[in-house]
């Protein structure tokens, strides 16, 4: 019998550079919360939670791994939230 596996994730984005980045396939779950409309605390609170994330894999982890993915392009943050409004 024959069985289909996910292989690789790969993120990319052409802005505000080309960039592709894989992830370990856990994160996927986590990539998607942020499709939602979520924060991240929230994404992190819903992953943590559901007990997605891996044993060791804490907030200092998570805001380096948003912090990558806004810097990469994949994320965007609010501008609202850059200038302290509501």
């Amino acid at each position: 019998m024959s069985r289909l596996a996910l292989a690789e994730i790969v993120l990319r984005s052409d802005r505000p550079f080309r960039s592709v980045t894989g992830i370990e396939p856990w994160m996927l779950q986590l990539v998607r919360g942020f499709g939602q409309g979520l924060t991240a605390r929230a994404v992190y609170e819903a992953a943590r939670g559901a007990g997605q994330l891996p044993e060791g894999f804490g907030p200092d982890d998570f805001a380096t791994l948003v912090a990558m993915m806004v810097e990469r392009g994949y994320l965007e943050v609010d501008e609202a939230v850059l200038q302290g409004v509501d």
